[in-house]
Parts: structure tokens; C-alpha cells; sequence
């Protein structure tokens, strides 16, 4: 489920608009480093690995993030 209704702070949503901004506002462009990319979001967020990787699940099934390989990540947009 999506949705937490106890801390609505921690639900995908919140986790995935903030991976977007992160992605669409850094300086570089192009494929970002999985690892990297957690540490950032981690030291902002205060996510675990394993909500990290269901938003980037659910990022990906929509259709918002895709991989290159098993490293890297690029926005679809």
C-alpha cells in the first residue's frame, strides 16, 4: 500500500516527489549512481534502504525513472 496514515511522511509519495526534486534539480544530468543516490536521499529523508527501493519500484513501474544498468538510474523526463 502507498498510503501511511500514521506518518504520511513516510509514504511513497512523499519519498518519490522528493527523489524526482532531487534528480530534476541537481546539476548533473544524465544516469545517477544508485548508491550515491541513496546516500543523498538518506541524509535528507531519513529513509531506510528498503523504502528506498520500493519508491524507486514504484517510480519505475510508473514510468517517472528507468536503468541503464545495474548501477545507474536516469529520469524519463
Amino acid at each position: 500500500m502507498i498510503l501511511n496514515e500514521s506518518q504520511p511522511e513516510k509514504s511513497l509519495y512523499v519519498f518519490g516527489a522528493s527523489i524526482i526534486d532531487y534528480l530534476k534539480n541537481d546539476k548533473k544530468v544524465g544516469a545517477y549512481n544508485f548508491i550515491k543516490l541513496f546516500d543523498e536521499i538518506q541524509q535528507k529523508l531519513n529513509i531506510s534502504r528498503s523504502q528506498f527501493l520500493m519508491t524507486l519500484d514504484w517510480l519505475y513501474v510508473i514510468g517517472i525513472i528507468d536503468d541503464l544498468n545495474d548501477n545507474e538510474i536516469i529520469l524519463c523526463f
